[in-house]
């Protein structure tokens, strides 16, 4: 690529009778060719493996729904068996997408033509119609991709066959298949707004994935393992234990209050609880540290790349054992100004509740309107307690009350896109908790396991990237302001103009 686009930049200023000229050409067309067969064997590479990966997803996940282990040399003879079914059903999936893609390109171009004296006006169509269009296709998907799902579990049933029966099967539930794809799109379109939001208009050196190269992708990586470590020996030590808590439960109501029996469930009951609770703050106290860390790290790695610093791992540590204190400082006056919040919000909404107790109707409405409100209103002030988090990070003697003040100063002007950024996020998780509990099917282990950690993941991973946001919000923030950007790397302490982020977005 790099001597594809050197070779292009030289083509203008070489004379087309030269010699150079017609060596530079060739040489281009040699690239494109070259560039062309390796991308195409690439491609077919990526497809080969996403077919067999994908078959064998399917082949795990319908097992384990069904409450049955497969071996390895099970999973490879299912893999071997039906690989050549699903090939068949993607071809024809991909024709379907072909064929509407090219409908709806049709429907924009003659739009287009017909209105092209009034631009505006097919504008405005196009706007109305191409959101239109994906929520089709993502409806018309859910058949598709019930399809390929049929043709990998059902031994003679692949093509057109596995489309019909995906047709009759998805009858009454393709509402549920149409939230999935809903949820894929919308946390695609999430990570691509980030992408383009941090390297949009920045040089190389001030982007936040390529500037800290493998520092962010490995912090990520640390934390995803981490996380997911935590959730899995909170899930298998608490196990036991609540079994054994339910089951002491339910032969309660069956033992006579005045037997030996009956106090000696209530004591082991009592103990069950005494570990629960030990236990659970334990793992809580241990998932908040290591939380913190982690959001100083993510707020310390964005803010350096934002500033075209390359940062190593040695800084790194060094900047967060200067800042996790802060940032725990204001943290907690976050937490006391949510706690607040929530308090004052049940102070007003009971009262309201018991007003209405005598219309079961006007008490549901109240409820739900008011609860919607309350969310609303504490999206828009969490903006400041977000920008103070940032604030107690990239700034050495700002943090508590007064990185809180400093935040209020500073978002002004910014506060919806702020509320945007917390809007979208809560979105996602409201998306993100009902689709896990869409599967109504009895859960085996493995199932809940998967589940849980495809939540838990899912939710840091959005927490990472609002913290990331947010420190772009906070230098587009000073950036209005004419302030002076502060950071501190290594054992060095330095002001940035905010000339030099002139290019953030």
């Amino acid at each position: 690529m790099s001597d594809l686009l050197f070779k292009q930049t030289l083509l203008p200023s070489t004379s087309p009778d030269s010699s150079d000229f017609a060596e530079l050409l060739l040489g281009i067309i040699e690239d494109l060719l070259t560039f062309i067969v390796v991308e195409l064997i690439f491609f077919l590479a990526d497809f080969i493996v996403a077919l067999f990966s994908n078959t064998a997803i399917i082949l795990l996940s319908a097992k384990s729904l069904s409450g049955k282990k497969l071996s390895f040399k099970d999973l490879l003879q299912g893999v071997v068996g039906s690989w050549k079914r699903l090939l068949t059903t993607s071809v024809f999936t991909v024709l379907l997408s072909g064929v509407y893609i090219f409908f709806v390109s049709v429907t924009f171009m003659l739009i287009f033509v017909t209105s092209y004296r009034q631009p505006l006006a097919s504008l405005a169509m196009i706007g109305v119609l191409g959101p239109l269009a994906l929520i089709l296709y993502l409806y018309l998907y859910v058949v598709w991709t019930l399809a390929l799902v049929i043709s990998v579990t059902e031994e003679n049933c692949y093509g057109i066959e596995a489309l019909g029966k995906a047709g009759r099967l998805v009858k009454g539930h393709r509402h549920h298949g149409f939230a999935l794809n809903f949820l894929y799109v919308v946390m695609f379109m999430v990570v691509l707004m980030i992408f383009i939001m941090v390297q949009g208009k920045q040089s190389p050196g001030d982007q936040i994935v390529i500037g800290n190269g493998k520092l962010m992708p490995s912090i990520a990586s640390l934390s995803l393992l981490l996380n997911s470590l935590f959730f899995l020996s909170n899930f298998f030590f608490m196990k036991p234990f609540l079994s054994d808590w339910f089951f002491k439960e339910t032969l309660l109501p069956s033992t006579s209050p005045s037997s030996p029996d009956f106090i000696k469930l209530l004591l082991g009951i009592k103990e069950d609880i005494q570990i629960l609770v030990a236990v659970e703050s334990a793992f809580y106290l241990s998932s908040y540290t290591f939380s913190l860390f982690c959001n100083t790290a993510t707020i310390f790695l964005s803010a350096n790349s934002l500033l075209g610093k390359n940062i190593s791992l040695k800084d790194l540590l060094s900047g967060m054992a200067r800042s996790w204190k802060r940032l725990f400082i204001t943290s907690f006056y976050t937490a006391l100004l949510g706690l607040g919040y929530t308090f004052f919000v049940l102070a007003t909404l009971i009262p309201l509740l018991v007003i209405a107790a005598d219309h079961p109707f006007a008490v549901k409405y109240i409820f739900i309107i008011f609860i919607i409100l309350a969310t609303l209103l504490y999206l828009y002030l969490s903006v400041v307690w977000f920008v103070a988090l940032v604030i107690s990070v990239t700034e050495e003697n700002c943090y508590g009350i007064e990185a809180l003040g400093k935040a209020g100063v500073l978002i002004k002007g910014h506060r919806l896109n702020g509320f945007a950024l917390n809007f979208l996020y809560i979105l996602l998780i409201f998306i993100v908790f009902p689709g896990v509990r869409m599967i109504k099917v009895r859960q085996s282990l493995a199932v809940q396991v998967v589940t849980g950690l495809f939540s838990v993941n899912c939710i840091f991973l959005l927490s990472m990237f609002q913290f990331i946001a947010y420190t772009v919000l906070y230098f587009q923030c000073k950036k209005s302001h004419g302030e002076e950007i502060e950071m501190q790397v290594g054992m060095e302490y330095s002001k940035i103009p905010t000339k030099l982020a002139e290019d953030i977005p």
